[in-house]
């Protein structure tokens, strides 16, 4: 009896707690402890700018932002009063002069459609090669076409447009001299990489091709303007006017001044006078032309430069490359503590990239910081998402840990951009980049 009763309680003590285990319900996890506490850093004293210092201007772009550059840089001067005993000396010529007929005899190919044969290109210093054509024989002209401005018109029209807008632009009357030059450029005008001109695709691909009509010939030169978007032609070429039309109608900026202690008593202004013709002004030459194929503009990109470097994930493939519509949103909002729920969120679901894009947005822009700063969030606020209505679906350990990421990674950005920006010394300066 007594050996019994040790086998029934050794077996007790072996089997309850296995029992023990269904009946009690499983610890639910809990977020690791945090292992620092968040801290947002004092700005950087700002340094102050000494008399008669060097003041550069940096416009973020590349060669495309050139004209919003020199926008930014005339408006800077405009602004600063020049002293009023000064007096710029007047000009011998008017300016308006030399640009107007510069930019009529860009586009005087487009509007006359001259079919350059190989001897012509030679005589143009290019290869022979470029041509198709040995002669123009057969060869008519176009008559009506669509120009720039959506108005038919014909090849006699275009020729009369022209010399009335040289008699126009000799008087550097800037005038409706935008309109009238679009009514006389056939809307198939475009900057032909190929042979270093601007003219109509009919000329090109009749060059191309060594012809453009035949049983051989007709067919291959549809097939050269086909898929051509005339509508995308005819807005660059509106939008190239319109620039060179509004530089010289738009006040000029004050001369050049030197020995001054402002900007605005010492500057001067660069020329360019690297050409056959200096007096009539240089236009600056592109290091990087953008590449032609099939009419086909694309942008090249030197070592110098750098592509976008954000995730496609972020960006909008249907919207020309912009942000994602929630991205946007939360950048018009411009509300920390949203934009660091949604981090949050995405950084639950493993998406780091939407995850830091929402971080930086929570700490970027004058009214997101602005809220950031008055009550910087910290461990409360991540303990604090699991009980809001809003967010019940999402796993709660892993909301939490993402809300820490998204702390991480706003606070790392704010300081960064708060500290470190004087580059007074080398040692300053790598420092700077080291956080990078």
């Amino acid at each position: 009896m007594k050996r019994l009763s040790l086998i029934v309680l050794v077996l007790f003590f072996l089997v309850w707690p296995f029992t023990s285990s269904f009946s009690q319900p499983p610890p639910k996890p809990r977020p690791p402890v945090p292992l620092h506490h968040w801290e947002l850093k004092p700005e950087d004293v700002q340094p102050t700018i000494g008399p008669n210092a060097e003041i550069l201007l940096f416009v973020h772009g590349m060669d495309s932002r050139a004209e919003e550059a020199d926008d930014l840089t005339k408006a800077l001067f405009m602004v600063i009063p020049s002293p009023a005993t000064t007096t710029p000396a007047p000009s011998p010529t008017n300016p308006k002069v030399a640009v107007m007929n510069q930019l009529l005899q860009k586009y005087q190919s487009c509007i006359l459609e001259k079919y350059e044969t190989q001897q012509d290109l030679v005589d143009r210093g290019l290869p022979a090669n470029l041509s198709a054509l040995t002669n123009t024989n057969g060869l008519q002209p176009r008559d009506i076409v669509t120009c720039v401005a959506g108005n038919s018109c014909s090849l006699a029209s275009r020729m009369t447009g022209f010399t009335a807008l040289q008699a126009q632009a000799n008087s550097g009357n800037p005038v409706n001299f935008q309109s009238n030059l679009e009514n006389i450029i056939p809307k198939d005008c475009f900057e032909c990489a190929t042979h270093k001109e601007m003219h109509t695709k009919h000329v090109h691909c009749t060059m191309e091709v060594g012809g453009n009509n035949g049983i051989f010939k007709g067919p291959a030169f549809e097939a050269c303007k086909a898929g051509v978007d005339l509508d995308a032609l005819a807005k660059q070429v509106s939008q190239d006017i319109g620039n060179v039309i509004g530089s010289i109608a738009n006040p000029s900026v004050p001369a050049d001044m030197t020995g001054g202690a402002t900007i605005a008593t010492n500057h001067t202004t660069v020329s360019f006078k690297s050409c056959a013709n200096p007096d009539t002004g240089c236009p600056e030459g592109c290091d990087n032309p953008d590449s032609f194929v099939g009419g086909h503009r694309t942008a090249i990109i030197p070592p110098q430069y750098f592509e976008p470097m954000a995730p496609s994930s972020l960006l909008d493939g249907q919207n020309e490359g912009r942000l994602r519509q929630e991205l946007r949103e939360a950048a018009r909002r411009a509300d920390s503590l949203n934009s660091l729920i949604l981090a949050s969120i995405s950084f639950s679901a493993n998406d780091d990239a939407m995850g830091n894009a929402f971080a930086d947005l929570s700490v970027t822009g004058h009214r997101s910081f602005a809220t950031f700063k008055a009550d910087p969030p910290q461990e409360a606020f991540c303990q604090s998402l699991p009980s809001r209505p809003a967010l019940q679906n999402v796993d709660q350990l892993k909301l939490v840990i993402g809300c820490r990421k998204a702390l991480d990674r706003a606070y790392r950005v704010a300081n960064f951009l708060r500290t470190g920006q004087r580059g007074d010394t080398p040692a300053l300066k790598a420092a700077k980049t080291n956080a990078m």
